[in-house]
């Protein structure tokens, strides 16, 4: 008599669980813009003293600089992050609406006159759930093939700021 063995399965891995695709619903009431800040070139001692560190690769040796930055502008400062504030001026002498900025509590700027109306707006609704304060510029060097130019650039800034529309 033959017995024929019954072909087994093989054995297969335990599947991994697939974690579920977190898809971020969209909300069509948050809005986020960016203002730039005007008045940060009178400013530029306050915001070096108080947000500034000296970028390393700055002060590189020619060579390095080349090697590393070519077709580049490096920048002397790195901007630190800070946290930003906005006040209204209603008794400002230049301008009722104005909003002044503040990074960690020193003055920076003010927003540009342009968009002072409607940030006001949307201050007095109480409608902001972040703001972020990006600063930039000085002087930096720009690396060519043919050589390294030294530049100066006014520093600048721009607050980032989402909120809820209604």
């Amino acid at each position: 008599m033959l017995f024929f063995k019954k072909k087994e399965k093989p054995i297969e891995a335990p599947k991994k669980p697939v974690a579920p695709k977190v898809v971020e619903p969209v909300n069509p009431t948050r809005k986020v813009e960016k203002f730039n800040i005007a008045g940060t070139s009178f400013k530029e001692d306050d915001i070096i003293k108080n947000f500034a560190e000296v970028n390393d690769d700055y002060n590189l040796p020619a060579k390095e600089l080349k090697a590393e930055f070519e077709g580049e502008r490096v920048y002397k400062y790195d901007f630190l992050t800070a946290v930003p504030e906005l006040r209204p001026e209603p008794e400002n002498e230049y301008d009722p609406n104005a909003i002044a900025v503040y990074a960690d509590g020193i003055q920076i700027g003010y927003v540009k006159k342009g968009s002072t109306a409607h940030l006001r707006n949307v201050l007095e609704k109480r409608q902001i759930i972040s703001m972020k304060l990006n600063i930039s510029g000085g002087d930096y060097k720009e690396v060519f093939d043919e050589g390294i130019n030294k530049e100066k650039s006014n520093i600048h800034a721009d607050l980032v700021i989402t909120h809820e529309e209604k």
